[in-house]
């Protein structure tokens, strides 16, 4: 009966889908363990006391009264320790099976060791219920026979059957400790790649790349940061999963803080590529004035080589002359802007374009003399 109970249990905590966790179980209270150290020293003692009279019977005895007084008293502690051993693998069976909440998956560790040694201990001692077996059935009948012999296949079986179940739970809950262990050390590496990926985003704000170059290492950080969310996504689910299967497990305190770096590095990249693309827009814009501004120039010089002066008359002369100071005025007003728009574009594309502009500004203080004269003609 109890090895059919056993089966059941078994059968009872059985993983129902692949990967999903063993749910040991015992139907009782939650959180309650017995304490097997007693019912194993009960079952020690009992061992004891039928192994000193095993090796009494073993001497010879003349006397028919003695020897049936002594193959009695054989019989009464075989049936004590086959009850206390019985006990016994109650109580580890409940111990077995029990999940108290209130220990993690290293103390469950410990305790299944701590079992798994008890179980141990006793098989050596428990090889002698075999031989105080055969004491007893050369002496019984056929019927007590088999239920001796059946009892002692019962009880050898079932230890088996525990001592299996400790294994197979003993490799489960390595498997949790190295799993949580590696959830961990996931947890950290990505807290490392989350503040590696601020350091560069940081140091790029200050860099003097150009900002096509600028452009391809933010598209790079992005995708990075984008993989980095979706490793987020899933250690935050798996961290949910495992404290179901575990609710004493603490997730770790770097896992609440990536979520608040995961924030602080959203709103720094939402900034960062906001500020590129202010950058891009000025320098556009900025490469768009050097080329009006150029063509601007080119036109002014054309209109300076006219050195010949001609007039129908005076209104015309005064007509011309107001032209002339019309549009060489702009000139002043362009290069202004200019110069202003150059204080804002970034330090790579200010000195890219560097030379031209220092070449239209010294074009402009000649065409600003020279339009100075040609005034003075006019």
């Amino acid at each position: 009966e109890r090895k059919m109970q056993l089966q059941d249990m078994i059968n009872l905590n059985k993983p129902q889908e692949l990967g999903e966790p063993v749910a040991y179980y015992h139907p009782g209270v939650m959180g309650y363990q017995p304490d097997t150290a007693c019912k194993m020293a009960d079952a020690k003692h009992s061992l004891a006391e039928l192994s000193a009279c095993w090796e009494t019977l073993q001497g010879q005895v003349d006397d028919k009264q003695t020897r049936l007084e002594r193959t009695l008293h054989l019989q009464q502690l075989y049936q004590e320790a086959m009850g206390n051993l019985s006990a016994w693998l109650d109580a580890v069976e409940q111990r077995l099976f029990a999940t108290p909440t209130d220990k993690d998956t290293e103390e469950h560790l410990r305790n299944n060791e701590a079992l798994l040694e008890e179980m141990q201990s006793l098989q050596a001692e428990i090889a002698l219920m075999n031989r105080a077996s055969q004491q007893l059935m050369s002496e019984a009948s056929v019927d007590s026979k088999n239920l001796i012999r059946q009892t002692v296949n019962d009880l050898n079986e079932r230890l088996r059957t525990l001592e299996i179940q400790a294994r197979e739970r003993e490799q489960d809950l390595i498997q949790r400790d190295r799993s949580w262990k590696d959830y961990q050390d996931e947890v950290r590496s990505l807290q490392l790649k989350l503040s590696q990926a601020r350091q560069q985003f940081a140091s790029l704000a200050d860099s003097d790349l150009p900002l096509d170059q600028q452009e391809s290492e933010c598209q790079r950080l992005e995708s990075e940061i984008r993989e980095y969310e979706r490793q987020l996504t899933e250690l935050t689910q798996q961290g949910e999963m495992m404290l179901s299967h575990d609710p004493k497990v603490a997730l770790p305190v770097e896992l609440s803080t990536l979520q608040s770096h995961w924030m602080t590095l959203q709103h720094e990249v939402a900034e960062r590529r906001a500020a590129l693309e202010r950058a891009q827009g000025i320098q556009s814009q900025y490469e768009k004035m050097l080329e009006e501004y150029a063509e601007f120039l080119e036109t002014a010089q054309a209109k300076l080589r006219l050195d010949r002066l001609s007039a129908t008359d005076l209104p015309h002369l005064k007509e011309q002359l107001q032209s002339h100071k019309d549009f060489f005025s702009d000139l002043e007003s362009h290069r202004t802007l200019l110069e202003n728009l150059t204080s804002t574009v970034d330090r790579a594309t200010r000195q890219r374009y560097l030379a031209s502009h220092t070449r239209l500004n010294n074009l402009t203080h000649i065409i600003q003399d020279k339009a100075s004269l040609r005034g003075q003609k006019l």
